[in-house]
């Protein structure tokens, strides 16, 4: 018996040749779908002779996963389908903490304008600030407003940083600007954790807008 080689489509495998007669066996019912230990195609292929392998997979929402749903032989298909599932409680509760503490320390580390030029927050410029008093020279950016393309092909008048220079900084205003900002990313975070926290289930959890309400950080591009 021949069979040809196994090609790859967007939801399975294709067999080019013909089932064999356990396919057909299969098909009607006298070989289960489900007694199909390996999903090796060259074994599907030269044991059952099925054509094609077909998943069938559900889109997911924040905090859920695959779980199998069924298998099932529909001539010489061989199909495999997937639901989507809540994920535990416990488990989303820890992603969606980890997810807004990267989003806090993009936001605290992203810098802030203060009298029209962009200053970094980073930890190390932070510390720097902190320490500065008075009027000094400062390394800083210049602001400067940019088209920025939109996936639609739109464009945005964007606030942006232009090439870093020495300029003569307020430190004092500075750091209360630094200060303000750093403050206002973990307020942000202890509102979210409290909302997270308090939680009864998943859907109230996936209900909770984790990106919204955090200080604006210009773009550098």
């Amino acid at each position: 018996m021949m069979f040809g080689q196994l090609t790859k489509s967007d939801d399975g495998y294709d067999l080019p040749l013909v089932k064999t007669g356990s396919a057909i066996r299969m098909a009607n019912g006298q070989i289960s779908a489900g007694g199909v230990q390996s999903l090796d195609p060259d074994a599907l292929k030269n044991k059952y002779g099925i054509v094609r392998i077909q998943t069938v997979r559900p889109a997911l929402d924040k905090f859920q996963r695959e779980v199998e749903a069924g298998r099932e032989l529909d001539g010489t298909v061989y199909r495999i389908t997937y639901s989507a599932a809540d994920i535990p409680l416990d488990q989303a509760k820890a992603e969606a903490l980890s997810e807004i503490a990267t989003t806090r320390f993009a936001v605290e580390t992203g810098g802030v304008i203060v009298a029209g030029k962009f200053y970094g927050t980073d930890r190390d410029s932070q510390a720097a600030i902190a320490r500065a008093t008075g009027t000094v020279s400062w390394k800083c950016n210049a602001t400067v407003t940019r088209d920025i393309e939109q996936p639609d092909g739109s464009t945005v008048p964007t606030l942006c940083v232009s090439a870093a220079k020495f300029v003569d900084s307020d430190m004092d205003a500075v750091k209360t600007a630094v200060f303000a900002h750093v403050a206002s990313a973990y307020a942000r975070e202890a509102e979210l954790m409290a909302a997270i926290n308090a939680a009864s289930s998943v859907a109230a959890l996936r209900a909770i807008d984790l990106t919204s309400g955090w200080a604006a950080v210009p773009p550098t591009a």
